[in-house]
């Protein structure tokens, strides 16, 4: 009974763990192309980019044309046109239509987590309002866009990481100031931003889990009270996301978006009754005794 029982609960621990999360690399860039004022014509981009939708997405420009310096995407502002430049992520076989990062995610669970990073050019002395930032959850606009969408009422979750130290995130337009600031300094420091979330489907549960930057992580604890909202957007559910940056030549490179995503529960039961029949199995399989063994 003892064998029967650590074969079977080793058989459904090693099972549970191969199916717990499965986890990919969903979008990355390099941004390694010849130098241009305008990554929008770059076409395509996929000689920079890896993971899963590395051939179904293309950056695109907002506000302000993104440039490629010294293979680095350069997000220039200033000038007459805005203070604002934005990265959106558009659908590369529709370049007009932004792409919806909802069904990638269901591909891998109805819930789970999502990280995305980069490296970012803080150099404070351009600046105490020079800031980057990343929305999560925004309308689908293509034109007629507000000048500042992590801000926006229509996104669902914006986070904001000044120049100057200071780290905000925004629920739906209305804003929260970090007590702890950042004192980051350089031209390639990691920043990375982790969010999870119940449900992919309307009014899922979003919750901000990390905010890193450099080595110091700037979140106490994580935050609850997001939520997927369609704000407009058709079809319902759909997912968009967007880079965004104010006043200076901000600097990104190594740019990665990856999601681990947690098993239907369904999957889980039939998992775990597969795991446990196979060590049922095993267990009742005849034991050889050694005087058998060695019998002619």
């Amino acid at each position: 009974m003892k064998r029967l029982m650590k074969t079977m609960v080793a058989t459904v621990v090693t099972s549970c763990f191969a199916l717990s999360a499965n986890a990919a690399l969903l979008f990355s860039d390099s941004f390694d192309h010849a130098n241009t004022t305008n990554y929008d014509t770059t076409n395509p981009q996929d000689a920079s980019q890896g993971g899963s939708l590395a051939s179904a997405i293309e950056f695109r420009s907002s506000k302000r044309a993104l440039a490629i310096a010294g293979n680095q995407l350069s997000m220039v502002t200033g000038g007459t046109t805005s203070t604002h430049a934005r990265g959106r992520f558009h659908d590369q076989a529709i370049l007009g239509s932004r792409y919806n990062f909802a069904p990638a995610l269901a591909a891998l669970g109805s819930a789970g987590s999502m990280t995305v990073s980069f490296d970012y050019n803080i150099t404070a002395a351009l600046g105490g309002d020079r800031w980057m930032g990343f929305s999560f959850g925004t309308d689908d606009n293509v034109s007629g866009e507000p000048n500042t969408r992590i801000n926006d009422v229509n996104t669902d979750l914006g986070i904001i990481i000044k120049a100057a130290g200071d780290v905000q995130y925004f629920n739906n337009g209305v804003a929260t100031t970090l007590a702890a600031a950042h004192a980051e300094t350089g031209t390639a420091v990691p920043v990375a931003i982790r969010i999870s979330y119940d449900s992919l489907l309307e009014g899922g549960n979003i919750t901000l889990q990390s905010i890193k930057i450099g080595a110091t992580e700037v979140l106490d604890s994580p935050v609850t009270g997001f939520n997927w909202e369609s704000n407009g957007v058709v079809p319902v559910g759909a997912i968009h996301l967007e880079l965004e940056n104010r006043n200076g030549s901000n600097f990104i490179d190594n740019f990665a978006i990856n999601a681990v995503g947690v098993p239907e529960p369904a999957t889980w039961l039939l998992g775990l009754a597969s795991a446990t029949a196979v060590g049922w199995i095993r267990c009742r399989r005849p034991r050889v005794t050694r005087e058998q063994s060695q019998q002619p």
